[in-house]
């Protein structure tokens, strides 16, 4: 299992009440993601038979951190007051992320590589001087990854995601009020759609198709054939933002080797909350290669043992050159019979064995395993101290 510490920064306005979201609405959204990244959502059965595929479940669970940077415990959700909106001008100087720093009017992330930072905040499109909801939220993959282009990060700033206040889970009050042609987006899966883009993952359609009138484009700007980069998902043109849950739809009539519709039960889409259903067993693979090799420090960082469970101060060393591990005691000791073992990141046993200890330092030699993130244990009948690895 593959376990991610979220921060909520709640950003709210004295004459704005709702937008201090409680923590039982925030409580409830972890509830949504979780649901949806371990395929047990109640509506998984409503995926079209077309497709000839099983939901799988991603072994990834997010949960609201419980220690802060420094190792002390505390909530990971923080509610401040602020004094501005966070308007975006799209017209103009583009995306506003001054809500991601505390010198801009937000607030500063938490250690982006050990916590996935959310923030919630109102942030209204401006045109010609009138305000209205227009982005309902925009989240950062990692740099690099094959499937975007290479300035997909360009004035995105800390690493996380942005949401507007109303779109966080289904028990939001604040969603009440919203203009009626918001009512498909109230179910809280906005934000596993951005989960998504965290962990690598591109909009099924590649951003092709035109952003004014939303006519589907089957080839990119430059007239080539650009997909999102999973295989599993099939090629289409544009989103379903305006097209409800059509089993026509079909905006790119390739054979590929066959020619499937738009796949609107997929959360990479735009489509409304109730069509949205799954991640692709290949989508759900490329997340965890995403977290095994671009986001390993954020993984379960706070539930490796600490010092205070290692009173003799063992010391681990993993040297990913030779794949060798170094254990060193601070002084001579006897153990009868000191246990280690190596668990992948879903907990499977890949080797384990036993062995009498009567020098100061030991080593052992990995065996061929797979590329990820592995947790090495050394334990005897008193004491247990695991350390993360990460093998390459």
């Amino acid at each position: 299992m593959l376990k991610i510490p979220v921060v909520f920064h709640v950003l709210w306005h004295l004459q704005k009440p709702e937008e201090n979201l409680s923590d039982k609405i925030l409580e409830r959204q972890i509830e949504i993601l979780n649901d949806a990244f371990r395929a047990r959502n109640s509506d998984i059965g409503q995926l079209r038979s077309i497709f000839q595929m099983t939901p799988e479940d991603a072994e990834i669970e997010f949960y609201i951190a419980t220690k802060n940077t420094a190792g002390q415990a505390q909530k990971g959700i923080i509610h401040k007051q602020v004094t501005r909106k966070f308007v975006m001008d799209l017209f103009g100087s583009g995306i506003n992320i001054d809500m991601k720093s505390s010198l801009t009017g937000g607030d500063n992330p938490w250690d982006v590589t050990k916590y996935l930072n959310i923030w919630t905040v109102d942030m209204p499109i401006e045109f010609f001087g009138m305000q209205s909801i227009g982005i309902i939220g925009f989240g950062t993959p990692p740099m690099n990854l094959p499937n975007w282009p290479q300035n997909s990060l360009d004035g995105i700033g800390a690493d996380g995601i942005v949401m507007q206040y109303q779109f966080i889970s289904d028990n939001n009050p604040a969603a009440e009020n919203l203009p009626s042609e918001f009512d498909p987006f109230k179910q809280g899966k906005s934000l596993v759609h951005e989960c998504g883009h965290y962990l690598g993952l591109r909009h099924i359609w590649a951003d092709k198709g035109d952003e004014i009138t939303g006519a589907p484009a089957c080839e990119n700007s430059n007239g080539v054939l650009e997909d999102d980069g999973i295989d599993d998902t099939p090629y289409c043109g544009s989103s379903s933002i305006d097209d409800g849950c059509d089993p026509e739809k079909n905006s790119c009539e390739f054979e590929f080797p066959v020619d499937f519709p738009d796949m609107w039960e997929n959360y990479m889409d735009y489509s409304n909350d109730a069509c949205q259903v799954l991640f692709t067993p290949k989508q759900v693979d490329f997340m965890r290669m995403v977290i095994m090799n671009h986001r390993s420090e954020l993984v379960t960082w706070d539930v490796v043992a600490t010092e205070d469970s290692n009173p003799e101060k063992i010391s681990i060393d993993h040297n990913r050159m030779d794949r060798t591990i170094r254990f060193q005691f601070p002084q001579l000791l006897q153990y009868e019979s000191l246990k280690y073992s190596l668990r992948d990141a879903c907990g499977n046993l890949v080797f384990d064995d036993q062995r009498q200890i009567s020098t100061t330092e030991g080593m052992i030699q990995l065996p061929q395993i797979l590329s990820g993130i592995y947790f090495f244990s050394l334990s005897d009948s008193k004491h247990q101290i695991t350390k993360k690895i990460i093998v390459q």
